[in-house]
Parts: structure tokens; C-alpha cells; sequence
């Protein structure tokens, strides 16, 4: 159901589930090994945000991102952190998000992307 890293005292969550049905997952987590809401951080992908930029971020509304729909509705709550991350690159900015998310990500906007997770690994430290 879920590819997990433990380091120390954190635990790194990857659902192997269609994203649609990442919460399933987060929710089998947090019972199992007991973990509290406020402990919670969320990474996802957002199309309304460019590419290179992220926002951290609580208690929002899912923006129709169906991953966050699916967090919402398994832990009843959207009182919960999170980082969007940027995922239009300006190669799709008048395009919608349907025509590219699932399209392999060039090698530049790669580097950019691998840049992006080094500043928020950072600010989470």
C-alpha cells in the first residue's frame, strides 16, 4: 500500500495507491503507527503553482487536486500542513493540467524540480 523510509523519528510515506486514493493510505499510516494530525506533513504537486516555486501551507481546501480530496475525506479534516509544489512549467501555461500532468518531465525542469525538494528538505530540518 505504501512505500515507507524511517529516519530517526520521522517516517517518509510514498502510497503506492493512484493518487486518487492516497488517503486510504495516509490514514492506514497514521493508525498504525500512531501518528497525530499536527505531526503531519503533506507533499503534493499543484498545477496553480509555476514550476520552481512552493507554498507551505494548513488548513485549505483541496483546489481540486483529487489526492487532497481523498487525505480530506479519509481523516475527516482539512486541518493539516502541507507543501505545494509548482508543477506548470511556462511550457504549459495556457494549457490545462489534464494535457500534461501525466507527461514525462523534461530533463531541465527535472534539475528545476530536484532544486525545489533540496530548499524544502532544508526547511524542514
Amino acid at each position: 500500500m505504501s512505500l515507507v523510509y524511517k529516519e530517526d523519528s520521522k517516517i517518509f510515506i510514498k502510497p503506492t495507491t493512484y493518487m486518487n486514493l492516497s488517503g486510504h493510505a495516509i490514514r492506514l499510516c497514521m493508525d498504525y503507527w500512531k501518528i497525530s494530525l499536527e505531526n503531519i506533513l503533506i507533499i503534493q504537486d499543484d498545477t496553480d503553482i509555476t514550476l520552481g516555486e512552493f507554498k507551505f501551507q494548513k488548513n485549505r481546501g483541496s483546489g481540486g487536486h483529487k489526492g487532497i480530496i481523498s487525505i480530506s475525506q479519509h481523516i475527516k479534516t482539512n486541518d493539516f500542513s502541507r507543501v505545494r509544489i509548482g508543477a506548470r512549467s511556462p511550457d504549459y501555461e495556457n494549457t490545462k493540467s489534464s494535457d500534461f500532468v501525466l507527461k514525462r518531465i523534461s530533463d531541465e525542469n527535472q534539475e528545476i524540480l530536484e532544486n525545489v525538494y533540496k530548499e524544502i528538505i532544508n526547511i524542514i530540518k
